[in-house]
């Protein structure tokens, strides 16, 4: 009698975890956001990539470093980044400084990186081809500095 009540009981968990599992859509924890689009770290390589959005440049010098500049040439940021498992974390400004932005990637592919924020709001950085980050200036590529 009391193995068969043991059975019922093991027999009726195994279904619960089942069922809970299913209906919770639990993944393995490497998959992020955008490994499910098909997109696979680093999003972003060495080149300069405009935001729009935020009327900005990222200029990656590689997988890990560079620098963010507002169209204006006026203001920027040096930033280190991680980029894996769907996410870019970018630890902005000087190495003492230890907050960090994560953006969670939702697709990434020719030269185009969609994700979002903390704050929830989509954003697109697109690679600008003929920009080159190792000399990249905002205000000359904007052609609001001078000419040269």
């Amino acid at each position: 009698m009391k193995k068969t009540m043991i059975k019922k009981i093991a027999a009726a968990t195994a279904v619960f975890a089942f069922i809970l599992v299913t209906a919770c859509g639990i993944s393995k924890p490497d998959e992020g956001a955008a490994s499910q689009q098909g997109a696979e770290a680093p999003y972003f390589s060495k080149g300069v990539y405009f935001c729009q959005d935020e009327e900005s440049f990222y200029v990656f010098y590689d997988e890990k470093t560079g620098r963010t500049e507002l169209t204006d040439g006026i203001g920027g940021l040096p930033f280190r980044c991680e980029q894996e498992n769907g996410k870019v974390t970018f630890h902005m400004g000087d190495e003492a400084d230890e907050s960090a932005r994560i953006l969670t990637v939702k697709s990434g592919e020719d030269g185009t990186v969609t994700g979002a924020f903390e704050d929830g709001e989509e954003l697109t950085f697109t690679l600008e081809k003929s920009a080159d980050p190792d000399d990249f200036d905002a205000l000359t590529y904007t052609g609001g500095g001078a000419d040269t």
